[in-house]
């Protein structure tokens, strides 16, 4: 019983966590443009500076707004609890993106090492070299991405899973080249369902 429960604990939490972006994302930051516009508190000047910041920032305006200058209790709670609610997400991915890129450059490193073990002899010398290079490239960009770019991290996890799947019979043919290096080639426009269900796919017929 304990999966079944865990399953729906974090279908849950993620329910939860996707209603407040929408909120304070987007209903939220409307919400502060209309009680702005409708301040009898502020001057005119005062309420044009609040729309723009707003309109600009989003939440962050809309959470300042709300917080310190609506003065009303009931806004000013719900700002502070987007606050909090802002904190813990930015919180949860920093360390998230970060454990991503540790464990997705070990899988660099153990892919290159594999490379040496596994029988390439349909690829000619130059193409070895390309996916070693291709490889390199990766792991740069794995490094100079930020922390909040975890689609991108999931792109590159995702490329080196399909080398990994392709390697596993402990030979690297024409078609798996082929294939991963046209994959690798197109990464920035890939779409990554596409690739993970193709990844699958592979796994289930190995």
């Amino acid at each position: 019983m304990k999966g079944p429960i865990l399953i729906l604990l974090l279908i849950g939490a993620a329910f939860l966590i996707v209603l407040g972006i929408l909120f304070y994302g987007i209903v939220f930051p409307l919400w502060m443009l209309i009680h702005c516009v409708g301040s009898k508190t502020l001057s005119r000047g005062s309420r044009i500076l609040w729309v723009i910041l707003i309109f600009i920032s989003g939440p962050i305006g809309a959470f300042l707004y709300g917080g310190f200058i609506s003065g009303k209790g009931a806004v000013q709670w719900v700002s502070r609890i987007g606050f909090i609610f802002l904190l813990c997400l930015v919180f949860s991915i920093v360390p998230l993106g970060v454990y991503f890129s540790k464990v997705t450059s070990v899988n660099i490193v153990e892919t290159e090492k594999k490379l040496d073990s596994v029988d390439m002899l349909e690829i000619s010398r130059e193409e070895r070299a390309n996916v070693r290079e291709a490889l390199e490239t990766l792991r740069e960009e794995l490094r100079k991405s930020g922390w909040f770019a975890l689609e991108r991290k999931q792109v590159i996890a995702s490329l080196l899973e399909l080398l990994t799947v392709s390697l596993k019979d402990n030979r690297f043919s024409r078609l798996e080249y082929n294939e991963w290096i046209a994959n690798y080639r197109s990464r920035n426009t890939l779409n990554l369902d596409t690739l993970k269900n193709r990844v699958r796919e592979l796994q289930r017929s190995g």
